[in-house]
């Protein structure tokens, strides 16, 4: 596949959200943006299948550092909130 190369204008918060997606998802802003100007001309893509994106969310939260702290933290309010309601439709309260 030959390439053209452009030159772009892009906002602060879009160069900011653009770098961080490229480190989350493990893969150049190059190809991103590639990916997304295939997306906005409707030609299907077999790297940028819905398979890839889900694996590339799965290992953005598996370097999320303190998330499986977070995770038992709503865990924990969660069960308490399903006990409560049992006692409650129990007629226990």
């Amino acid at each position: 596949m030959s390439m053209v190369r452009k030159q772009v204008f892009i906002t602060v918060e879009q160069n900011r959200l653009l770098k961080l997606r490229a480190k989350t998802a493990r893969r150049p802003e190059a190809e991103l943006i590639r990916a997304a100007i295939d997306r906005e001309l409707g030609i299907e893509s077999d790297k940028d299948d819905w398979k890839t994106r889900i694996m590339a969310c799965a290992g953005a939260l598996a370097d999320d550092e303190g998330l499986a702290e977070r995770v038992a933290k709503h865990r924990q309010r969660w069960n308490k909130r399903v006990d409560e309601n049992i006692k409650r439709l129990q007629g226990k309260n």
